[in-house]
C-alpha cells in the first residue's frame, strides 16, 4: 500500500514528495511497475523487463585478429583462418608480446630507467626470440 502525502508536499522540492515518488516507483502490480515523471508527479506504467533492464558494462575483448588478417592478406589474398586457428594465433601473439614486454621492463629496471625505449625493446627481442627470427624482426623494425 502506498501512503500518499498531503497535497502541500507534492511540490518537486519537498522531502515527503520524494519519499512518495520512491514508493510509487518501487511498487509493483503483477508484471507492471510504476515510474514517476518528476515534473508532473504522474505515475506511468512500464513493463518489468524495461524497469529492471541492466546496462552491460563488459569491456570489449582486445584481440590481434584484425592485424593478423591484414598481414595474411599481404602475403596471399586467397588464404583465411578459421575461428579456432585465429584464437591460437592470437594467443601466440599475446604470449610473445608478454615475454618481450617483461624482458624489456627488466632491462629498463636494470639500467635504472623509468621508461622503456627502443634500445630496451630491441635487446628484449634479441633475447626472447630465436636468432634467425630476431634478425628478421630487427630488419623489419629498422626499415
Amino acid at each position: 500500500m502506498i501512503r500518499r502525502p498531503p497535497r502541500s508536499t507534492l511540490s518537486s522540492s519537498s522531502a515527503a514528495s520524494d519519499v512518495y515518488k520512491r514508493q510509487v516507483s518501487t511498487q509493483s502490480t503483477g508484471s507492471l511497475y510504476f515510474i514517476v515523471n518528476k515534473s508532473t508527479a504522474m505515475a506511468t506504467k512500464i513493463s518489468k523487463s524495461a524497469a529492471t533492464k541492466k546496462v552491460s558494462t563488459r569491456k570489449p575483448r582486445r584481440t590481434w585478429s584484425l592485424y593478423i588478417q591484414r598481414a595474411m592478406k599481404d602475403v596471399n589474398k586467397d588464404i583465411s583462418l578459421s575461428g579456432k586457428s585465429m584464437k591460437v594465433v592470437n594467443s601466440f601473439v599475446n604470449d610473445i608480446f608478454d615475454r618481450v614486454a617483461v624482458q624489456a621492463s627488466n632491462l629498463a629496471r636494470a639500467n635504472k630507467k623509468r621508461t622503456i625505449g627502443s634500445s630496451e625493446m630491441q635487446t628484449a627481442v634479441r633475447l626472447v626470440l630465436p636468432a634467425e627470427l630476431a634478425k628478421h624482426a630487427m630488419a623489419e623494425a629498422t626499415k
